[in-house]
């Protein structure tokens, strides 16, 4: 009995062995049913040469099959087409490939980046496709540099507007460019010519200019600096950064050189600058005073007093979306300026136009003033960028011409009722602003100074309201001969000018008798003179008496 229980098991262990081999066999060969053949580039594909006629690659499969190779053509104004290839491969084993093209009637513009797509199909396999590119243009195009020209772009710097030199710019941001031009060659080069172009990152064509040509000898070098304002074709950086394109050409000028006579050209290239066009940001530009720019927030023309200045400008929306109930306020405390301009809505990359006539005040200093420009939005803020920079302008200008001052009138009383030599005296002036601006006034006094001393002045400076009264007193000391009628004078002074002048006229009566006046040297010398007359009157009535008993 036991030996048939072993053999039994024995059985079941054998049959479950011969299950699970079966089933492995059954997996693997299931496995490799649902596995699909794949092909591969075994090398990358480099940028292809503007002037090249062909390009190579490797192909490899796992599965021995026959392959289809097409290339999608490029088309922009012209067309660069691609043969197609058909092939086979053999199961591990790489198969070169060469496809051709023309481009001999293609036009690389500079700046455009040209890619297509390479598509690799097998009767067996999943398509593979890879991205062909060309290489970018050289802005020296088909010109060699035989002359050994060098052109570096040495510094971008934001001189208005709201940017950061090379790192960011804004829309409608003026920036300037400084180049260094060598030569390094052993040769003179002439009629050199700078060259500069302005591109988004993705190839669109913002703005060109030049500059005029000179003269470069061998080992000379040159400091050009361009400007240039962010204001062409603003739309086309909507999500683009800048790409900053220049060069420089000219003729070799040496009749020992090979090379005399031909041009030679140098570029460079900046790295993408980022331009930022995705923040609410609203400001006000393009500026004019009665349709005259003007450069660095100042203008240069002197305005006169009771004239008008029309102001001209624009509200330009420089971020990517809309922006609703926007309003310019224009303001200046000095020149008595307010103004509310609403806009109801400012379009993305757009802008509004606005109006306002300011008419200066009759009444001003001759002396420079500011106009402020401040863009609120929807919420009654200032516009901020991201760089918390507000959007506030100025316009600054001198005024000086046909401006009149309205001095402010002056008077003066006595306090005491009675003034007397030997005592003191307080005079009170009153001044009145006549203006219609507050005014800040210093006071002061001479022509006493023979018969009093000025002992203070309270306030000696007085800021007076427009229309409104300040008093001073003044207080002197008068001298004991100080009988008698006096005079003096009261100056208002502002801006270190005297603008008023108030004679005074007082009585002064005399001095109150007393002990010290008698104790004064020249009291003393009158009490002595006086003193010996009366010694005298009694000594010739001792006499007379004497005379008159003998008789």
């Amino acid at each position: 009995m036991e030996n048939f229980i072993n053999y039994c098991n024995s059985e079941m262990v054998m049959k479950t062995k011969t299950f699970a081999f079966a089933i492995s066999i059954l997996a693997t060969v299931l496995f490799m049913s649902l596995a699909s053949a794949a092909i591969t580039v075994n090398a990358s594909l480099t940028q292809l040469t503007q002037d090249g006629t062909n390009f190579t690659f490797q192909v490899t499969s796992n599965e021995t099959e026959s392959l289809t190779i097409t290339t999608a053509s490029i088309i922009d104004g012209q067309t660069i087409t691609f043969n197609d290839q058909a092939a086979s491969v053999t199961n591990g084993t790489a198969q070169d490939i060469t496809i051709t093209y023309n481009t001999n009637d293609f036009e690389f513009v500079l700046g455009q980046t040209y890619s297509t797509t390479l598509t690799i199909e097998g009767n067996t396999s999943d398509n593979v496709t890879k991205t062909v590119t060309f290489e970018e243009t050289n802005f020296c195009e088909d010109v060699a540099n035989e002359g050994r020209l060098d052109v570096v772009i040495e510094d971008f710097k934001v001189i208005t507007g709201y940017g950061d030199d090379d790192d960011y710019w804004y829309l409608r941001d003026e920036v300037e460019v400084e180049f260094t031009v060598e030569n390094e060659g052993s040769w003179d080069i002439q009629n050199v010519e700078l060259e500069w172009e302005l591109y988004t990152e993705e190839g669109l064509s913002i703005m060109d200019d030049s500059e005029a040509d000179f003269d470069l000898d061998e080992n000379d070098d040159k400091t050009i600096t361009v400007t240039f304002k962010l204001d062409e074709n603003i739309d086309d950086f909507d999500g683009a950064d800048a790409v900053f394109y220049v060069r420089v050409t000219g003729e070799i000028d040496d009749r020992n050189s090979a090379h005399d006579g031909d041009n030679t050209c140098a570029y460079d290239k900046s790295s993408n600058i980022e331009v930022r066009t995705d923040e609410h940001f609203v400001i006000v530009d393009d500026l004019k005073i009665n349709g005259m720019p003007f450069e660095d927030e100042f203008y240069e023309e002197v305005v006169a007093c009771g004239s008008e200045l029309t102001f001209t400008g624009r509200v330009w929306n420089i971020g990517d979306r809309d922006e609703d109930d926007v309003y310019v306020e224009v303001y200046s405390s000095l020149l008595e300026a307010y103004k509310k301009i609403e806009f109801t809505t400012v379009d993305y990359f757009d802008y509004e136009e606005f109006t306002y006539t300011l008419t200066i005040p009759q009444e001003l200093d001759e002396k420079s003033y500011r106009l402020q420009f401040e863009v609120f939005d929807e919420d009654n803020d200032v516009f901020e960028n991201d760089e918390d920079d507000k959007s506030i302008s100025y316009v600054n200008f001198k005024v000086a011409g046909d401006c009149k001052f309205i001095a402010p009138t002056i008077a003066a009383t006595l306090v005491e009722e009675v003034v007397k030599a030997g005592e003191t005296m307080t005079v009170k002036a009153t001044v009145t602003n006549a203006g219609d601006d507050a005014a800040v006034y210093t006071l002061t006094s001479d022509g006493f100074e023979a018969w009093a001393s000025l002992m203070s002045v309270k306030p000696e400076v007085v800021s007076v309201p427009a229309g409104e009264t300040k008093e001073v007193e003044f207080t002197f000391n008068l001298n004991d001969e100080a009988e008698g009628s006096r005079e003096f004078n009261i100056y208002t002074n502002y801006d270190g000018k005297v603008v008023a002048t108030q004679p005074v006229v007082v009585e002064v009566a005399a001095g109150t008798f007393n002990v010290k006046d008698l104790a004064s040297k020249e009291n003393l010398q009158i009490a002595g003179i006086v003193l010996l007359n009366l010694i005298l009157l009694i000594a010739i009535i001792l006499v007379a008496r004497k005379i008159l008993r003998k008789k």
